[in-house]
């Protein structure tokens, strides 16, 4: 039998050079259902157009960017909600569609769907 998923990347955080946003590694839950995976990331800040996903030789990879918030009309003294970029990577099974997966995110929220191939969807037999 095929694995469905998962093997995640072990350590995507890093801080960027000087004045490049700071890397973070999302929080993520993976969840199997019969008819496929569903991940749900944390992504705080980012909307649809700020995340972006590729799915390349079973890895399937998460980059958001959160972009700066507020515009500065005086001088910080503190500034901790800067600019930021979130990477995770997932290697997901064989039974895993490709061309079914979608994703959405809302309340920074990301949620992924990754269907199953239909070969080792469950499925009821009928007797007759």
């Amino acid at each position: 039998m095929t694995s469905t998923c998962c093997d995640t990347d072990k350590d995507t955080r890093s801080v960027a050079s000087e004045g490049a946003a700071p890397t973070d590694r999302p929080l993520l839950d993976v969840i199997e259902a019969p008819d496929g995976l569903r991940l749900h990331l944390d992504v705080p800040g980012a909307g649809k157009d700020d995340v972006e996903l590729t799915f390349e030789k079973r890895i399937l990879t998460i980059r958001a960017r959160v972009p700066a918030r507020g515009a500065a009309t005086g001088r910080y003294h503190v500034r901790e909600r800067t600019p930021r970029d979130f990477v995770r990577a997932v290697h997901v099974g064989e039974s895993i569609d490709p061309d079914g997966i979608v994703a959405e995110v809302k309340n920074g929220q990301l949620t992924v769907r990754l269907p199953k191939v239909a070969a080792v969807k469950p499925r009821v037999i009928e007797v007759g």
